[in-house]
């Protein structure tokens, strides 16, 4: 169940991560003074058919908990369809 949620997050990241990648984020100190759920963080990922190439993507931490509960539900989702057709 983990390594579902955590493969449709990594999934999901590596979907958007080339149209977020071109914006430049906020400044750190600013953001993080305001609200704690506005600090940026930023992933490192390997980029699928690569080995050398790696994507950078920073989001705050509302957006990461945003792109974790979507994949969740897409998780969520598979899974009845799966016992909806009689796999499970």
């Amino acid at each position: 169940m983990k390594i579902i949620k955590s493969l449709a997050v990594l999934a999901l990241v590596a979907t958007q991560a080339p149209l977020l990648a071109d914006e430049t984020p906020p400044k750190k100190e600013e953001a993080a003074k305001k609200d704690p759920n506005q600090r940026i963080v930023c992933h490192t990922q390997d980029e699928i058919g690569s080995r050398l190439r790696k994507t950078r993507t920073c989001l705050t931490v509302a957006q990461w908990r945003e792109l974790n509960d979507q994949a969740g539900m897409m998780t969520e989702r598979k899974e009845v369809q799966t016992m909806m057709r009689g796999g499970g």
